[in-house]
């Protein structure tokens, strides 16, 4: 789970760069339900297991961010 971060640490690498400014940057609205079709198509053709991995998460720690940044002159 190494790989997952919050807003505010993808915000802060991104920002201590210095090559970008940050124009947006929050969670995603319902982003366990956005996930979960994939999920259940990545269970049956992949062999994933998102789908077990987001109905354990029953404190709603999982987020999706969205952001998005413009590069500096």
């Amino acid at each position: 789970m190494f790989s997952f971060h919050s807003k505010e640490w993808w915000r802060h690498l991104w920002e201590k760069t210095g090559i970008v400014e940050i124009t947006a940057c929050y969670d995603m609205e319902e982003s366990k339900e956005i996930w979960q079709p994939w999920a259940k198509w990545a269970k049956a053709n992949l062999g994933f297991n998102d789908v077990e991995f987001l109905e354990s998460d029953t404190n709603n720690d999982i987020a999706l961010i969205v952001m998005s940044a413009i590069k500096r002159q």
